[in-house]
């Protein structure tokens, strides 16, 4: 854990300024603590050393290119030259999966079902952040933007605190990027210089850049999620939740990635991996806050 949100912010950004709403409770700051910030970089590494504790192998090396079958059944994946059999496929291969397309579980996808993300993580000292931003020990603060950080097209940004870094980025429909010809890497660029995030992130360096597409339209978009020997987990599957104010997706990868892992071990049991066998993974989800959430809010925008 870098911090656990102490504050959570929601501003209107206009050309000079913003306007903001300032959610802070005393009960933040208490565990169980609501939310927490992390960063992947450390934290993708951290759970790599556990899974590897646990007798997995990371070859992280390597690129599944293709998938191997027999039949109608899915036996493992091609990376290069090698193949690598298995029981059981379960792809967490991000929203633009080309396994996914090859297993023949891809629905159409347009530009209007994405959103581009792009972000910043920038290097600054601890005590600087917690002097800038009213903070102390492991609070931390969450601040979410809509308004002129994206130039009016559809979409917003947000800076998180990290120990001794800031995460700031914005979000932006894919379609109207590619509509009015704009860069999401040029609209941070933008959002950087503005005012109010000027002051925050003064004397700042950015230490990593990266980019993310994000599947936005929920169960509109969502495909099928399992089939002869094979699941789908997260962001491949369109398991995301993105309306604005709530905002799940790191936690419906984690938890459909879990519930992957117990539809797979009872098929072991049983030594079956047909698709009905594996059908039992959409089950769990059921039971779960996954798609209990998509549906609860699949009107919202």
């Amino acid at each position: 854990m870098e911090r656990f949100v102490a504050r959570h912010v929601i501003s209107f950004l206009t050309p000079k300024g913003s306007i903001a709403v300032d959610f802070k409770s005393a009960s933040f700051g208490t565990p169980p603590y609501n939310w927490y910030i992390f960063l992947r970089a450390k934290f993708d590494q951290w759970m790599a050393k556990k899974v590897e504790q646990a007798g997995a192998i990371i070859a992280a090396g390597l690129q599944a290119d293709d998938l191997l079958f027999d039949g109608s059944e899915i036996k493992g994946v091609k990376a290069g030259n090698e193949e690598f059999l298995s029981d059981a496929v379960i792809l967490a291969d991000g929203a633009n999966s080309l396994l996914v397309e090859k297993a023949g579980l891809r629905k159409d996808v347009s530009p209007e079902d994405m959103k581009q993300g792009v972000k910043e993580v920038i290097q600054l000292p601890r005590k600087t952040i917690e002097e800038r931003f009213n903070l102390r020990g492991y609070e931390g603060v969450a601040m979410e933007f809509v308004g002129t950080c994206t130039q009016g097209l559809p979409g917003g940004g947000f800076l998180y605190t990290n120990k001794e870094s800031l995460s700031l980025g914005v979000v932006v429909q894919l379609s109207e990027l590619i509509k009015n010809k704009v860069k999401a890497s040029d609209l941070l660029g933008r959002f950087k210089g503005h005012p109010e995030i000027g002051r925050l992130i003064e004397a700042g360096k950015t230490v990593e850049y990266s980019a993310h597409l994000i599947p936005a339209s929920g169960l509109k978009m969502m495909l099928q999620l399992s089939r002869d020997g094979l699941l789908v987990t997260g962001d491949a599957a369109s398991l995301l939740l993105g309306t604005g104010f709530i905002l799940e997706g790191s936690n419906f990868a984690i938890a459909s990635g879990m519930a992957a892992a117990e539809a797979v071990k009872v098929a072991k049991e049983k030594s079956d991996f047909s698709m009905k066998s594996m059908a039992a993974y959409e089950e769990i989800l059921r039971s779960n806050f996954v798609l209990r959430d998509l549906h609860t809010f699949k009107e919202a925008p």
